[in-house]
């Protein structure tokens, strides 16, 4: 097996089929599992991925090529689902193109995000309840260290053999 120099794993990863979260690209062990997806979202009649695409800000998609620009996701597409505004909802994540080095779909970015941050808000490390009590929650390293770390490129850099000036942090 090849090792990888860490600076270009995140690059190797993203450009390697395995780590391409979209459409037709399903090993044989997860088919159960989405099928499986599917009929839960079925079950919980989600919206169509329109919908959603919307709800995170996208343009709403008038035609299957505003999904993709790939002739045979499109065709697929088009034989399931006739219309495009009857695309359901995971289908319709996974369909949709993404750039050069992502391992997904904007909109699969943008609703992971949301998620991410709803349920950041709740977490116990952010109530006030957490930090007021300091060095009696966190220890006594650990309090020094929070309160002198400020960005995540810090705590990645004490944290790993140092990321010698590369950015780390959010684009979007």
């Amino acid at each position: 097996m090849q090792r990888i120099p860490r600076r270009n794993l995140r690059q190797s990863l993203s450009n390697h089929r395995a780590t391409a979260l979209t459409i037709l690209n399903t090993e044989e062990w997860m088919v159960g599992r989405d099928k499986a997806a599917m009929q839960q979202s079925r079950t919980c009649k989600l919206k169509p991925y329109c919908d959603y695409a919307e709800y995170v800000g996208l343009s709403r998609p008038k035609s299957f090529s505003d999904i993709t620009k790939k002739k045979d996701v499109q065709e697929k597409l088009k034989s399931v689902y006739k219309s495009v505004e009857k695309i359901e909802f995971w289908p319709g994540l996974l369909a949709c193109d993404f750039q050069q080095g992502a391992i997904m779909s904007d909109a699969l970015t943008r609703l992971v995000a949301k998620d991410a941050f709803s349920q950041a808000y709740t977490h116990p490390l952010i109530s006030e309840n957490c930090w007021k009590h300091g060095e009696k929650t966190f220890g006594k390293y650990g309090w020094s260290f929070v309160q002198h770390k400020h960005t995540i490129s810090q705590i990645l850099d004490h944290n790993s053999r140092g990321l010698n000036g590369r950015f780390v942090g959010m684009t979007k």
